[in-house]
């Protein structure tokens, strides 16, 4: 599973230090920055519970309506671009062969060892 994790804009270095080994003490790992404040968490259910609890941390989204009013729009327009990013219907479209060039044909034959 992954979330965003939102850092509050009043989060001290050592608080945001105390967030990055919360995440990696819970058994969790930063896969993407979104900005100053924000970053994709991928781990398992508690994981969110525990990391949502820690010193600086304001938010933990895992669907656009989890998204805080009063995010900044910067912070918004990236998490909701990644969320989207997430969505079956973007996920399908880049499993599309066609997408990159490619023929159904191409890649079927690429599968089952008779074609490139």
């Amino acid at each position: 599973m992954n979330a965003v994790v939102i850092l509050d804009p009043a989060t001290t270095p050592e608080e945001h230090a105390q967030v990055l080994q919360g995440v990696e003490d819970a058994g969790g790992t930063i896969e993407l920055g979104l900005g100053t404040r924000a970053a994709v968490v991928s781990g398992e259910g508690p994981l969110f519970d525990l990391v949502g609890a820690l010193v600086g941390v304001s938010a933990v989204i895992a669907a656009a309506a989890d998204v805080p009013a009063d995010l900044d729009n910067d912070t918004t327009d990236l998490v909701l671009a990644w969320l989207a990013s997430q969505e079956p219907a973007f996920q399908a479209e880049l499993a599309d062969p066609a997408r990159y060039g490619k023929s159904w044909a191409t890649l079927e034959s690429a599968e089952d060892g008779t074609g490139p």
